[in-house]
């Protein structure tokens, strides 16, 4: 978070990836609007406070998320597939 935007503003991860939201200045929020099915909602505080939240991907789809304090300047998107599987040959 930087400069009154998420970034990047879209995230491409795995189920089970873990995402990191830093502050670097200001008082925001990371907020979700939208989780797919067995998705968590979060809405947590990003300030001096509160300079790290760790959120991990349960299930596959579009997460949507602003910050509550600017709703119009800082919105993101997460697009979660299927878990990453190792193969064996």
């Amino acid at each position: 978070m930087a400069n009154f935007a998420f970034t990047p503003a879209t995230l491409n991860v795995a189920v089970g990836d873990t995402i990191v939201w830093r502050w670097q200045s200001g008082t925001h929020t990371t907020t979700s609007l939208t989780v797919p099915p067995g998705g968590r909602p979060w809405n947590r505080p990003i300030d001096s406070t509160n300079t790290r939240f760790r959120y991990r991907v349960r299930a596959a789809g579009t997460y949507t998320y602003q910050c509550n304090f600017h709703p119009t300047q800082m919105q993101g998107t997460i697009n979660a597939t299927g878990a990453n599987r190792a193969t064996t040959q």
